[in-house]
C-alpha cells in the first residue's frame, strides 16, 4: 500500500511553487505539455486529493489475510482549460496552463457518510461532526506488516480528441500539509511534579571525608548496611512536562534534592550534600493505532516508535550538572534548559482521524551521584505533542513562504483555433516554397553575370 508517487513526463506534467503548505494556503502551479499535439478539443482539469489509509496483514495457520481502511478527506478541483490545442513539432517551450487551489482547513463533510462504516472510525462520521474536524497533517508510519499514512496530492489530467477517439494523460505531484496551530508558542508545559524517595549510605557523607579513601573495614560495614554508616535520606523532586510543542525548546525539566532530616543520621543532619547529574536520557514513544475493515467486525493493530529527545548542549558527552540540595527555598535547576533538550524536527504531533490515531508517552531515566554513590531514578507518563505555532511566522513553513492567499499567475494567451492552425501551416509552406524559388533564381542570375563578365574582359599582355 504505497503512498502516491509523483508522475510527470512530456505528455503531461504538473508543478507547484513549493512542497510544504498549511491548511488555508493556496497552491499555485502550472500544468504543462511538451510533446506535439494538434486537436480541435481538449480539456485540462486539476484535482486536490486528500486521503487516509491503513493496512494490516494477519497470518492464520498458513494463510495471510490483508485488511485495509480508506477514508477520503478532500476531493476538490477545477477546470483550467477547454478548447483547441496546437503544439508544433520541435518547439522548445511547452504549452502551459496555470491554476490556483485553496487547501481547506476542515475535512470536506460532503464526502460523508457515503459507504463508510462508523465502526471502522475512531471519530463520528456524520456530516455535521465531520465538518467541524480540522484537516489532519501529512503522516506516514509503519511496522512490519502494518502501516498507515495521511497524504495529499494534486492530479492533473488532459482529455483530448485525436483521430476520432478520446485520449487521457495524467500527471501527479504530492504535497506536504503541515499542521496548523494559530496560537502563540506555549509557555506552560503542564508539568507533572513527583517526589521520589531515595537514600545513600557512605562514610564520605561526613564533612571532611568527601574524598577519603575507605578502609577495608569501612567498606565491609557499608556493604552489610551497618547502622554505624551515615545515611542521607532525601526526596528527588522532578517536574516532567505533560505537554510538548514542536519547535518550542528547550523542554523544561526542573530537578532538586529535598533532604529528609528526620530519616537522616544525626551526625550529618543539616549538612547540605552535593548532588550531581551524571546521565539523563529522555525518550518519546509514539503509539500508532489503526482500524481496518473486516468481514464481521473491524480489525485493529498497534505499534510503537521510540525516539530519543536531542540534547543540543551535550550530545553524547557525559553530563556534570549540579542538582541543588534545597535548604529553605532553594529553587530547582532546569536540566532541560542546561542541556537544551528539544524535540527532533521529524516528530509528528498527536492526532486522531477516521482510521488512524497517534498518541505519545514520555519516559526519562536519570543517574545521579552523591558523595561518590550513584543511584538511578526513572519515570514515565502520557504526554500531548502539539504542532509548532503558526502565529507570527510571517507565513513561513520550513523556510518557504506560506501565504493564505497568493495571486495566481497571469493567464497565458489561448492557442490558435484548429482552422487558424491549418491556415498558418499552409502559409508557412507557401512561404518556404517561395523562398526556395527565389534562392534558386538568385543563384542562376549570379552565374550568368559571372559568365558575362568573363567573356567581356580584355586579354592581358602583362604590361601596365
Amino acid at each position: 500500500m504505497p503512498s502516491t508517487l509523483a508522475k510527470s513526463n512530456h505528455d503531461l506534467g504538473v508543478q507547484v511553487e513549493r512542497s510544504n503548505y498549511l491548511p488555508g494556503d493556496t497552491v499555485v502551479g502550472t500544468v504543462h505539455r511538451r510533446n506535439a499535439m494538434v486537436c480541435p478539443e481538449a480539456t485540462v482539469h486539476v484535482v486536490l486529493h486528500g486521503r487516509t489509509k491503513s493496512k494490516m496483514v494477519v497470518r492464520r495457520n498458513n494463510n495471510s489475510h490483508t485488511y485495509r481502511g480508506r477514508f477520503t478527506l478532500l476531493n476538490s478541483g477545477q477546470k483550467v482549460f477547454q478548447g483547441p490545442v496546437h503544439i508544433p513539432e520541435g518547439v522548445g517551450e511547452p504549452q502551459q496552463w496555470g491554476f490556483a487551489l485553496t487547501i481547506p482547513t476542515n475535512i470536506d463533510a460532503r464526502l460523508f457518510p457515503q459507504q463508510y462504516d462508523a465502526a471502522e472510525s475512531y471519530i463520528p462520521i456524520d456530516p455535521a461532526s465531520v465538518g467541524q474536524m480540522a484537516l489532519p497533517a501529512s503522516f506516514s508510519s509503519g511496522y512490519g506488516r502494518r502501516e498507515a499514512f495521511v497524504e495529499y496530492y494534486i492530479e492533473a489530467t488532459i482529455r483530448y480528441q485525436r483521430k476520432g477517439s478520446w485520449h487521457t494523460e495524467t500527471a501527479v505531484v504530492p504535497i506536504h500539509v503541515t499542521p496548523l496551530n494559530p496560537n502563540p508558542p506555549v509557555a506552560d508545559f503542564n508539568p507533572l511534579g513527583r517526589r521520589i524517595q531515595q537514600s545513600v549510605s557512605t562514610q564520605r557523607l561526613v564533612p571532611g571525608m568527601e574524598n577519603a579513601e575507605l578502609s577495608k573495614k569501612e567498606k565491609m560495614k557499608k556493604f552489610f548496611g551497618s547502622s554505624s554508616v551515615p545515611r542521607f535520606a532525601f526526596n528527588l523532586e522532578v517536574s516532567a512536562p505533560r505537554l510538548l510543542q514542536i519547535s518550542n525548546s528547550p523542554i523544561p525539566f526542573p530537578m532538586r534534592i529535598v533532604p529528609m532530616w528526620s530519616a537522616t543520621t544525626e551526625l550529618i543532619r543539616d549538612v547540605p550534600q552535593k548532588a550531581r547529574l551524571v546521565t539523563f536520557r529522555v525518550t518519546l514513544e509514539a503509539h500508532c493505532n489503526i482500524r481496518c475493515e473486516g468481514v464481521f467486525r473491524p480489525h485493529e493493530a498497534h505499534w510503537e516508535d521510540e525516539l530519543d529527545l536531542q540534547s543540543e548542549g551535550f550530545g553524547g558527552r557525559p553530563l556534570s550538572v549540579e542538582i541543588p540540595c534545597a535548604i529553605g527555598n532553594t529553587p530547582p535547576v532546569d536540566v532541560g534548559s542546561v542541556i537544551r533538550l528539544r524535540l527532533p524536527a521529524r516528530v509528528s504531533p498527536g492526532f486522531t482521524t477516521f482510521n488512524v490515531r497517534v498518541s505519545h508517552r514520555l519516559s526519562w531515566k536519570a543517574q545521579l551521584e552523591i558523595a561518590g554513590e550513584s543511584f538511578t531514578v526513572r519515570g514515565t507518563q502520557e504526554v500531548v505533542v502539539i504542532p509548532a505555532s503558526s502565529a507570527g511566522s510571517n507565513g513561513q513553513v520550513d523556510g518557504e513562504t506560506a501565504q493564505s492567499w497568493i495571486v495566481p499567475p497571469d493567464e497565458i494567451a489561448p492557442p490558435p483555433s484548429f482552422a487558424e492552425a491549418q491556415r498558418e501551416d499552409s502559409k508557412q509552406a507557401a512561404s518556404d516554397k517561395g523562398a526556395s524559388e527565389i534562392a534558386a533564381s538568385s543563384k542562376a542570375d549570379i552565374a550568368a553575370i559571372e559568365k558575362l563578365n568573363l567573356n567581356d574582359a580584355a586579354p592581358s599582355d602583362g604590361k601596365l
